[in-house]
């Protein structure tokens, strides 16, 4: 299957002859624009992060990294990640077919969005981040961005 996780689909036949399902295309939409690949990646670093540089507990004698350079340097691995897995699952060389780079960019959205919502980077090192607003920027993102991104 070429380019699984592209939202505009190029020469694509159609399938069946029934009308289009728009909560199905409300839904295929917002799975492709929420970066779920990156998800676990993220959760398996901050996990690490967090056991080296505990909420209020003690500082580590001796790490090479600082608990600022720790989260910043993550999420930036974490976002190429996700650019670079977003532009080859949204292209197809072989078909001659570029990457939805628009797309790319509502997940990049996204992603932010979502680290917003844990707090992260964004608490520890920014010391800009909010609950509720975090909440309510998750929830309004989520059901909007398919209806922005059509």
């Amino acid at each position: 299957m070429s380019a699984p996780l592209r939202i505009r689909r190029v020469n694509q036949p159609a399938i069946g002859g029934g009308p289009p399902d728009p909560f199905k295309d409300y839904t295929d939409r917002l799975v492709k624009l929420v970066p779920a690949e990156i998800v676990g990646l993220y959760m398996a670093g901050k996990v690490a992060i967090n056991d080296r540089y505990p909420i209020g507990g003690p500082k580590p004698a001796g790490a090479l990294l600082s608990e600022s350079a720790a989260w910043i340097g993550w999420t930036l691995f974490c976002l190429i990640a996700l650019v670079l897995i977003r532009r080859w699952a949204t292209s197809d060389k072989q078909a001659n077919i570029p990457p939805e780079w628009k797309a790319i960019g509502f997940v990049v959205i996204s992603y932010f969005v979502w680290l917003y919502s844990l707090g992260d980077v964004f608490a520890r090192v920014f010391l800009i981040w909010d609950p509720l607003i975090a909440s309510l920027l998750v929830l309004g993102w989520t059901f909007l961005v398919p209806w922005i991104y059509m």
